[in-house]
């Protein structure tokens, strides 16, 4: 869910959560970042690695609005479903 109204970021982070292995470096980030004028999200190049690291996320969006609102509902219809395989990509809300 994007909340709609201001601009927004968001770091997101995985490693293999069950191990220190982050303590030697193996993790991943990429950053989301909401442009509310522009209406657009944009996710980041990823950096870093580790051993069996997903290579395609999916991310089903939903952008939350004044004349949207959803509380705590379940969604059943997204507005944009985005295919994120490690490199940077800028979407149209």
């Amino acid at each position: 869910r994007i909340y709609a109204g201001a601009d927004g970021k968001f770091l997101y982070y995985e490693d293999e959560n069950d191990n220190y292995n982050y303590e030697k470096g193996n993790s991943a980030t990429f950053t989301l970042n909401w442009n509310n004028a522009a209406n657009t999200l944009t996710i980041s190049d990823i950096k870093g690695s580790f051993p069996g690291m997903l290579k395609k996320h999916i991310f089903n969006v939903v952008v939350i609005k004044k004349d949207k609102a959803l509380g705590d509902q379940v969604i059943q219809k997204f507005d944009r479903s985005v295919t994120y395989l490690g490199k940077a990509v800028t979407v149209k809300m």
